[in-house]
């Protein structure tokens, strides 16, 4: 009679406790029926999104006919690098940058003529390398229009010198492509001040001398390299020069931009001396 009586005690708890739980069931049921639904928001990323580089802290300009030498001197009166230290790098025997090697071969600054002309934005206390970056990157994009041809670039750089408007640049063109298909030394006055490293006004007959591979007077062919920054119509009259029968010119008249050009030397000395006479006047 107490078993049975144990067991019956037995089943009651047991059964409490199985209602307990039961309701508790329901009870947590209702509630989470009645709660609103939460979805964790996920943003899905194929590719780690790079962090954007900082705003260039200042602008920095490069003018047609702008040399090196030029270029480090407000370079390094903006706070963006020292003058030695620019220059220094661009005398190395060879740079790599973006992909491309670049070789001095007698050059007086390996990367001349290869900044073009424009506004860039640079930053204060750059490293050189990081500087020439920025400003190669116009000559990379221009570099298919001039097949990668060193010679276009080192003639348009002469032609920006010795133009001062624009309807002469492809007739000089076309006195230097043809005296270099004659053999005839170009004997470019700007080739000697690149030379010289100074601006003089008049050259002299010893400044026309100086043993310089820049020197077409002393040289028979194209100088190593660029003596400045070309601009776009330079380049455009390198490109394609005027076809004439000119291998002389000179400005047609003192004080004004004009050139005048001849088939003959003898023809050429005759507009010489009427230049002369002009600045008298």
């Amino acid at each position: 009679m107490r078993y049975y009586k144990k067991i019956s005690i037995f089943l009651g708890l047991l059964i409490f406790l199985l209602l307990c739980l039961l309701v508790f069931q329901i009870r947590q049921l209702v509630y989470f029926k009645q709660q609103p639904k939460v979805y964790k928001q996920f943003t899905v990323v194929k590719k780690p999104i790079p962090v954007l580089s900082k705003e260039p802290e200042c602008d920095f300009t490069i003018q047609p006919g702008d040399t090196i030498e030029k270029m480090a001197q407000r370079l390094e009166e903006k706070d963006i690098i020292r003058r030695d230290v620019f220059l220094s790098y661009l005398q190395k025997n060879e740079i790599f940058i973006k992909g491309n090697l670049y070789k001095k071969q007698q050059r007086k600054y390996i990367l001349e003529g290869y900044f073009f002309p424009q506004t860039y934005g640079l930053y204060f206390n750059s490293a050189p390398e990081e500087i020439c970056e920025i400003l190669i990157q116009p000559y990379l994009d221009w570099r298919k229009e001039t097949k990668g041809n060193d010679d276009i670039i080192t003639i348009a750089s002469m032609i920006e010198k010795e133009a001062a408007i624009d309807e002469d640049r492809d007739m000089i063109a076309g006195v230097i492509a043809n005296r270099l298909k004659e053999g005839m030394r170009l004997q470019i006055d700007a080739t000697v001040l690149y030379a010289l490293g100074y601006h003089k006004t008049r050259l002299n007959l010893g400044d026309l001398k100086i043993t310089s591979p820049y020197n077409t007077y002393y040289v028979s062919d194209l100088p190593p390299g660029p003596i400045c920054s070309p601009s776009q119509k330079s380049l455009e009259a390198a490109l394609v020069p005027k076809e004439h029968a000119y291998f002389y010119y000179v400005v047609e008249t003192y004080g004004q931009p004009k050139h005048t050009f001849s088939k003959t030397y003898e023809e050429h000395l005759k507009k010489v001396e009427k230049y002369k006479q002009s600045k008298i006047q």
